[in-house]
């Protein structure tokens, strides 16, 4: 396995992550998610109006835990 490197994601990457997304439905995978990273809680961060990542990630199972807000000026 090659080595894992976690960084923010950007716009650019929104079609990496729909090929990921589409591959983990597809494979039925997503259940080894937690294995993979040997951890037994994963928090993940869907961006306020992607509705679509918001709907893949709550039929893996995971569920709403807090609201993060920003203020920019």
């Amino acid at each position: 396995m090659s080595e894992l490197t976690i960084r923010i994601g950007c716009e650019a990457d929104l079609e990496l992550l729909a090929g990921l997304n589409k591959q983990l439905i597809e494979d039925e995978r997503h259940d080894k998610l937690a294995a993979l990273l040997d951890a037994d809680q994963l928090d993940i961060e869907v961006m306020y109006g992607n509705e679509a990542a918001y709907a893949f990630w709550r039929s893996l199972g995971f569920k709403e835990r807090s609201i993060y807000m920003r203020l920019e000026r």
